[in-house]
This record gives C-alpha cells, structure tokens and sequence, in this order.
C-alpha cells in the first residue's frame, strides 16, 4: 500500500514536521540516509527527491533510533537488526497514519541478503562459508579462509588469508 501523505505539502514543511515529532533526535543533511548511536542522528540526503522512498529510509532511520541499534556482532545480527527497523517503521508510519509498502521492505532486505551471501562465497571453491570474526570467514568444504571489508558500503571484495592445502 503505498503512502498517505499528501504530495503537495512543501519538502521543507514535511521534513520538519517529522523531524519536529522526533525532537530527541538530531537530523543532519548528508550523502546517505543512516543513524548513528555515538551522537544520536539521523542523516539524511539532502539533494534526495522527497517521495515515499524517502520517508520510508527516514522512517526506518527513525526505527534504528527507537530500538537503540548501536552495532552489529556479526553479518546476521545486521540483518536482523535491519529487519527490526523496518517492522519499528511499519509501527511508526501507522501512527502518522500511513504504511510502508512490503515490496518495497523486502527489496531493501534484499540487498542484505545479497551482500551477506556475496561476503560468505568462498573465493576458492564457491560454497558458503561460515563468519568466524566480524571481518574474517572460512568454508567448511574446503578449509579455505578469508578476510571481507567491515563496511557494508562499499563493494564485497574476498581476501585469502589461507589457502586449503
């Protein structure tokens, strides 16, 4: 179902009347939409169209503050706490009397899943291996190791640390 809110109303009026809602909250024009618990913001593109995607990020942004996300130990609590913010999201949006398309929460999830699945390839034998530290996994078919970026942001890329013998 797509959202409620009224097309018409200015990007500035509409921002500051979330923003307004969620006082305790700071929200801060930046490149991409994310929250950040050390200093308890929202940021937020500021060249973005304001369209139901954007509320729905901003909503899901807003899901991460209200439960508290701080961090992830591993690729899937960040999934789960990704999945967590978006039913925070679902809860918020029906308070200000709209609602956040499924389709559009599971594309989202999907790219999750995606790069879950693309860290946990083995580079060697291309089986699913498992995460042993928050940066580093090792197949159980081949004994093969491997080191992944911490960032979610950028591509995946696979560095061998161990070579099966």
């Amino acid at each position: 179902m797509a959202a409620t809110h009224s097309p018409n109303k200015s990007k500035t009026m509409t921002l500051a009347g979330i923003v307004s809602m969620y006082s305790a909250i700071t929200f801060v024009p930046g490149e991409l939409f994310s929250w950040s618990a050390g200093n308890n913001t929202i940021y937020y593109p500021s060249d973005a169209q304001f369209d139901e995607q954007f509320i729905y990020s901003l909503l899901h942004e807003i899901g991460h503050a209200e439960l508290m996300h701080n961090n992830f130990t591993n690729d899937l609590s960040l999934v789960a706490i990704e999945r967590d913010a978006w039913e925070k999201s679902k809860e918020i949006a029906q308070k200000l009397g709209t609602s956040i398309d499924d389709g559009h929460i599971e594309k989202c999830m999907d790219t999750y899943r995606d790069w879950l699945y693309a860290r946990s390839l083995c580079p060697y034998c291309h089986q699913c291996g498992l995460q042993t530290s928050k940066t580093a996994y090792k197949c159980v078919f081949c004994d093969h190791e491997w080191k992944v970026s911490e960032s979610r942001l950028c591509k995946v890329t696979r560095r061998s640390i161990k070579k099966n013998s």
